[in-house]
C-alpha cells in the first residue's frame, strides 16, 4: 500500500505484542520455547513464567460458562497481538487509527475499514479456507460517506488484489465507482422507469410497445396470409405480455415494422416469377432491400410456416416464385420433349451428354413425347452425382436439396404424361436426405420411393461412411416418432443403432 494515496494520506498495517497480554506473549516468545521448544514444566522456563502459567491454568481450570470462551481467546494467536493502522500524513507526521476513529469524519474512518476489510478476504481467500476460492467480496451500500478522492484511492488497492469485486451502491457514487469497474448496471424500480426515459430525452418502452401494437392491429386484416398472421399473432401476444420482440423488430421504428410484414404478406400473395431485385423495387423501392432483408425474412417463414423450418433463404423465396437469377431445371437421360409451338424442334435427351438446363418460363411451353421409352423418373440431391449417374430408360432430374415451385411444377408435369413409370428419389443417407425425400412426396403428391438409399448402402460403403452428431441423433428420434417417415423406419433405426451416415456423392 505504500504506492497508494488515500486523499493525501497512506496506510500501513502495524502489530505488536498486546499490552494486555504482553506477560503472555513473552512467554510464548521465550527463546527456551521459540528455539529449543521446552515443555512449560521445564525447570528454568517454568521457574521464569511460573505466576503466568498458574495463572494461566486458573483461568482454564475454572468451570463456569465462560470456560469454553477462555479456551478459545487463549488458543487463538491474535489474542497475544495489537493491530492497528498507521496514518501517514501529507507532511510526514502519522496517528494510529485506534486513537482518533473516533474523532474523524466518515469518510476518514471508512476508508481504513475498506483497506483492512480487503486485506483480510486477500488472507482468507489465499490461504484456501474452505478449499479453492473465487476471491469474491461483496459491498452493499459502499463508500456513502467518501469524497471521490477517497474512493478512488481505495478502488485502486481493491482492483490490485486477487479479488473479484461486486459493489452496490447509491447512485450519487457511480460516476466515481464506476470507471473502476468492469460493468456497471443500473437497477431501478418500475415507477422510475418513464422518469429515466424523460431525462434521456427517450420514448418510454411501454409506449413505444403500445405504438406498435396499434400498428399490428391495423395489418392484422390487411396482411391475411398464414406466415404473416401467424408472426402478427405472435408479436401482439408478446407485446402484451410486456416481453421483448427485439429479435424482429426495433420498437422504436413501426415504420420498419409495416414495411417487414407488408413484404411478408406480399411474397405470399406473388403469382408470377420474377427476380429478387425486381421485387425488392416493387415492394420497398430499393433494388436491394430485400437482399439486406433476406436473412431477418426467411427466419421468419422457418418459425411461422408449417413446411419451411429447414429451407435456406433462397429456396424459400423460389417457392413463391421469386429466384436471384433464371431459375432452371436440369434434366437429362432418356426421353424426347418439345418446347413452344408444334413447329419447334424436338430435343432428344438420348443426345446430350449431361442433359439441358430448362429455364422455369417456358415449362408452360413443355411437351413430352411417348414414343422414348420412360420407365423410371429419378430425381437426384447433388449436382456431382446427377452428373455423373446414368440409368437407362430413365429421366434424371437434379434436385438441389429441397424442391421448388419450378420443379414441382416440372415433376407434377411429367407424372401426368407418365403416371405408369416408377418415380424414385436418390439422396444423401443422413436426416436430411429423407426430409427432403419426405417433403418432395407430400408436395408433389408423387408416390416416390427411395433409391439407394438403404441398409445395403451403408453396409457396402462403410469405408466411407460418417459418425452421427448429436443433433443428428435428436432429429432421427423426430423422425422415428413421425408416421410420414414410417416406410424409412428400418433404415433410420438402423442408421441409429450403428451410428451412421452417408453421402450421395460416395455411392459409385
Amino acid at each position: 500500500m505504500k504506492d497508494i494515496t488515500f486523499s493525501n494520506e497512506r496506510y500501513e498495517f502495524i502489530y505488536m505484542p498486546s499490552g494486555h497480554y504482553r506477560n503472555y506473549y513473552d512467554m510464548i516468545m521465550d527463546d527456551f520455547n521459540v528455539i529449543q521448544g521446552e515443555s512449560i514444566f521445564s525447570g528454568i522456563f517454568h521457574e521464569t513464567h511460573k505466576e503466568v502459567i498458574d495463572e494461566l491454568f486458573e483461568r482454564l481450570a475454572l468451570n463456569n460458562e465462560s470456560s469454553s470462551k477462555t479456551l478459545a481467546e487463549f488458543t487463538d494467536y491474535r489474542t497475544y497481538m495489537d493491530y492497528d493502522i498507521k496514518i501517514i500524513h501529507s507532511d510526514g507526521t502519522f496517528s494510529y487509527y485506534s486513537k482518533v476513529c473516533e474523532e474523524k469524519s466518515g469518510g476518514e474512518t471508512q476508508t481504513p475499514f475498506y483497506v483492512t476489510v480487503a486485506a483480510s478476504f486477500v488472507q482468507l481467500y489465499t490461504n484456501n479456507i474452505g478449499g479453492e476460492a473465487t476471491g469474491l467480496v461483496m459491498f452493499d451500500e459502499a463508500f456513502n460517506n467518501m469524497d471521490d478522492e477517497r474512493i478512488s484511492g481505495v478502488l485502486e488497492f481493491m482492483n490490485r488484489l486477487p479479488l473479484q469485486l461486486i459493489i452496490a451502491a447509491p447512485p450519487d457514487k457511480i460516476q466515481y465507482i464506476g470507471p473502476s469497474m468492469e460493468e456497471t448496471l443500473l437497477i431501478m424500480t418500475d415507477e422510475k422507469v418513464d422518469e429515466i426515459y424523460r431525462h434521456l430525452g427517450r420514448v418510454p418502452e411501454k409506449q413505444m410497445q403500445q405504438a406498435q401494437l396499434t400498428v399490428l392491429q391495423e395489418l392484422k386484416t390487411e396482411c391475411s396470409t398464414p406466415v404473416a398472421r401467424n408472426f402478427i399473432c405472435w408479436l401482439m401476444k408478446r407485446l402484451e405480455q410486456g416481453k421483448t420482440v427485439k429479435e424482429y423488430l426495433n420498437l422504436d421504428d413501426t415504420e420498419g415494422s409495416r414495411r417487414l410484414i407488408r413484404a411478408i404478406h406480399r411474397i405470399e400473395t406473388n403469382q408470377k416469377e420474377i427476380y429478387i431485385r425486381e421485387f425488392s423495387v416493387q415492394c420497398f423501392g430499393d433494388s436491394k432491400e430485400l437482399e439486406k432483408k433476406s436473412g431477418l425474412i426467411g427466419k421468419i417463414f422457418r418459425r411461422f410456416s408449417d413446411d419451411m423450418e429447414d429451407m435456406d433463404n433462397d429456396v424459400i423465396l423460389a417457392e413463391y416464385g421469386i429466384y436471384r437469377t433464371p431459375n432452371y431445371v436440369y434434366v437429362k437421360g432418356s426421353g424426347r420433349l418439345r418446347i413452344g409451338t408444334p413447329e419447334a424442334y424436338d430435343i432428344d435427351l438420348r443426345s446430350l451428354c449431361q442433359g439441358i438446363g430448362l429455364s422455369g418460363e417456358d415449362l408452360d411451353g413443355l411437351e413430352w413425347k411417348r414414343d422414348v421409352s420412360v420407365k423410371r423418373i429419378i430425381t437426384i440431391e447433388n449436382l456431382t452425382t446427377f452428373f455423373r449417374w446414368e440409368e437407362p430408360d430413365s429421366v434424371l432430374i437434379y434436385l438441389g436439396g429441397y424442391h421448388n415451385a419450378v420443379r414441382r411444377k416440372f415433376l407434377q408435369k411429367l407424372y401426368q404424361v407418365f403416371p405408369e413409370a416408377e418415380y424414385f428419389h436418390f439422396g444423401d443417407i443422413d436426416v436430411g436426405g429423407f426430409e427432403i425425400y419426405e417433403d418432395l412426396c407430400r408436395r408433389t403428391g408423387i408416390p416416390f420411393t427411395t433409391y439407394k438409399m438403404g441398409i445395403s448402402e451403408l453396409e457396402q460403403y462403410e469405408q466411407y461412411t460418417r459418425e452421427l452428431t448429436e443433433n443428428d441423433r435428436k432429429r432421427m428420434d423426430s423422425l422415428l416418432n413421425n408416421e410420414a417417415y414410417e416406410n424409412v423406419w428400418p433404415i433410420l433405426r438402423y442408421m441409429k443403432e450403428h451410428g451412421k451416415k452417408l453421402k450421395q456423392e460416395s455411392i459409385l
